[in-house]
């Protein structure tokens, strides 16, 4: 018979591992437009780009990882 605590610590586990991956996909995800925007945006809106580009791709990694990490672990522990 498992423990309850024992699905709710694998939902915690996959929803930060999840949420790390996110993060750094994110990060370089924010890197990413940067670089596209290099190209495409005039140079005085460059440097706006370039401070928040990668952290609003990390703060959206994380959420979006970390919920469908636990979409995961709620679909594993029900089998």
């Amino acid at each position: 018979m498992k423990c309850q605590c024992d699905s709710l610590i694998r939902l915690m586990i996959y929803s930060l591992v999840s949420a790390l991956v996110g993060l750094i996909s994110g990060f370089l995800l924010g890197y990413i437009i940067y670089g596209v925007g290099f190209l495409f945006y005039p140079e005085d809106m460059r440097e706006g780009l370039y401070y928040i580009a990668p952290f609003l791709g990390m703060a959206f990694g994380t959420v979006i990882g970390a919920i469908l990490g636990g979409i995961v672990a709620i679909k594993k522990v029900e089998k």
